[in-house]
């Protein structure tokens, strides 16, 4: 899912001078604003908001097919409720998964603590769990979509190793009959004892889950272990742990540093817990996790694990190896590299790269956008992408199946100001489905690409609310005209499946 800035826009110019093989202009009948678009592999679906003031009454999710019709008569309706205190803000979420056997849309939506299976008519389901109230509420880790179900993953740890024991819970898509298996996971060897990580989902395989926990040197003097490494372990369907796999990062000096590693949305798969960073201590302040340290991506199809991690060489360490400022990142030096790895599931490494950065420089008005480092494994072992963002500046390598680096691209977002307050809106963001796909895409064909001069077509003041949909085969250019109460939606067939 990718969250797109409040749309307020004015009609777009005309497009048919680009290569355009679909356009709607789809009326909302109601004071709907579009707040989010979520891709599917051949659909998609709009996300609307209904308030009166700062109270909201509902939200409304619609689904189009990749032809951009409209799938279901009627929009799904979400009415938010006073009494559960969701008038400032209710979270909807959407599943959707492509049964193979059929190549049927199964989906699910989630609504707060909610959980709702769609049914054909867009009518809902919902999901009424036999777990104890308390871990139901409280207590989820992760939620993904399999052959299998709907699978909920809870914690059900003690408080000093929160996440060794699990109960995983499965909804079949027929009927929602529930099963239940137990995950038992074994703490690294080596780790500190006050040591902040968990284990974490990471991938979902028809052959299990796989899980990855990483560890921080605290102690600067202690030579029997290494400055950070990360540990995976692969959990079968039956709920039975393998072997940890230990991958030490080779770091000799405390370089590392935190960064906001994007871990915690896969297609299909959300991770809730453990966090990369917490609220506590006084004044609410963020504390960084061990897990905060490292991003880790497991492709359990080509059975490889790929690592990133944030450097810089002026990293201040405290006595007992922290580093200074931790959990502040504006505390912290700018990153100025990456250090990229490439691991088999024996722990062996198959390539490291430094990725160099140079941080942006901004001014002194106030400075928004996205931030973050995404991996983004490509199928078949084509390779991988990394990704680096900062208020939607950064730079994109692509690295071949040897982990070769084939390219690398800087980027920027398109900026616009209101009041005092400067925007960075990263408007081409997105997943990919292969090399070509990649090399297709917006960020690197830029004026080859039909799309990118759609957008570039814009008025200045309708840019900012633009939103940009990859889909397998096609890319989707969306806006909303306020006053008309229109969104309208221009569609390109990509480039390299024409």
């Amino acid at each position: 899912m990718k969250s797109i800035l409040v749309i307020f826009l004015l009609a777009i110019l005309p497009l048919t001078q680009f290569a355009q093989d679909k356009k709607l202009e789809f009326e909302l009948k109601n004071k709907y604003t579009p707040i989010d678009f979520i891709e599917g592999e051949d659909c998609f679906y709009m996300v609307c908001e209904e308030r009166v003031m700062k109270n909201l009454l509902s939200k409304v999710v619609f689904k189009f097919d990749k032809d951009l019709n409209v799938a279901w008569k009627e929009p799904i309706v979400m009415k938010s409720s006073l009494m559960k205190g969701e008038l400032l803000g209710m979270s909807v979420d959407v599943f959707p998964y492509l049964n193979a056997a059929d190549n049927k849309a199964i989906e699910y939506i989630t609504k707060e603590k909610g959980i709702f299976q769609v049914l054909p008519d867009a009518s809902l389901r919902e999901i009424v769990a036999n777990m104890p109230a308390k871990e139901a509420k409280n207590k989820i880790s992760s939620l993904f979509l399999d052959a299998n179900g709907l699978n909920i993953l809870t914690i059900v740890g003690d408080e000093t190793f929160p996440t060794g024991s699990m109960n995983w819970y499965t909804f079949a898509h027929s009927d929602l009959s529930q099963s239940k298996r137990t995950i038992s996971l074994p703490l690294p060897s080596k780790t500190d004892k006050d040591n902040e990580s968990g284990w974490r989902l990471n991938e979902v395989t028809d052959s299990g889950l796989y899980f990855y926990y990483v560890s921080y040197k605290n102690k600067v003097k202690d030579e029997s272990r290494p400055i950070l490494s990360c540990h995976v372990i692969h959990v079968d369907r039956d709920g039975k742990a393998g072997n940890i796999i230990d991958i030490d990062l080779g770091l000799q000096k405390y370089t590392a540093m935190p960064d906001n590693f994007q871990q915690s949305y896969y297609s299909n798969l959300r991770v809730v817990e453990p966090y990369l960073y917490e609220i506590g201590g006084g004044g609410g302040r963020t504390i960084t996790t061990d897990n905060a340290m490292m991003g880790v991506k497991i492709d359990g199809n080509s059975k490889r694990i790929y690592s990133v991690i944030a450097q810089n060489k002026e990293v201040s360490v405290a006595n007992d190896g922290r580093v200074k400022g931790k959990g502040l990142l504006g505390a912290n030096p700018p990153v100025e590299s990456l250090l990229f790895g490439i691991y088999d599931f024996d722990g062996k490494k198959i390539a490291q790269n430094v990725l160099r950065y140079v941080p942006p420089k901004f001014g002194p008005l106030g400075e928004i956008g996205s931030n973050g480092i995404d991996i983004i494994p490509l199928p078949e072992n084509e390779g991988v992408i990394c990704r680096y963002l900062e208020l939607g500046y950064g730079s994109i390598w692509s690295m071949d199946g040897k982990g070769e680096i084939v390219q690398e691209l800087k980027t920027k977002p398109y900026d616009y100001k209101e009041n005092t307050t400067k925007y960075h809106y990263d408007v081409f963001t997105s997943s990919y489905y292969s090399m070509k796909d990649f090399q297709a895409s917006p960020y690197v064909s830029k004026e080859a690409s039909a799309i990118y001069q759609a957008f570039q077509k814009l008025e200045a003041k309708s840019k900012k609310d633009a939103f940009y949909l990859s889909l397998k085969n096609y890319e989707i250019l969306a806006v909303w005209d306020s006053k008309e109460n229109k969104v309208k939606f221009n569609s390109f067939t990509k480039k390299q499946n024409q």
